[in-house]
């Protein structure tokens, strides 16, 4: 699967309610080898924004979430499952280089991960 066909398939509309996370989360991250920790970094950075402590885990280490992460020159995309496959957030972003995209993704997902209750 291609990052663009990837980026068409995560923005359909889905029927999974959102689902708060942990606000200490195992997360196992995979894929995106050029910029890996670059996207760990910033998701670690944004989920400890919006109050989430995530602890990212190795394979074969026990967790409570896998991120699948993707790039290439100009787009990033990620998606969270739960353990049962659930898809429980998805973010792409594209920009003018590989790091504005893959930081900007980062920023995304997390804010989908973590849901921000608003007050009527």
């Amino acid at each position: 699967m291609t990052v663009r066909e990837f980026s068409l398939w995560i923005q359909e509309p889905i029927a999974v309610p959102l689902l708060p996370i942990s606000a200490t989360p195992r997360i196992y991250v995979q894929g995106g080898i050029d910029r890996r920790a670059d996207f760990i970094q910033t998701l670690r950075a944004e989920l400890q924004t919006l109050g989430v402590t995530a602890e990212i885990v190795q394979r074969g280490e026990n967790y409570d979430y896998t991120i699948v992460f993707v790039q290439d020159d100009t787009t990033a995309a990620g998606v969270t499952l739960d353990r049962q496959g659930v898809l429980i957030a998805s973010a792409v972003d594209v920009a003018f280089r590989a790091w504005g995209a893959v930081d900007g993704a980062a920023r995304k997902l997390a804010r989908q991960m973590v849901p921000v209750t608003r007050d009527p």
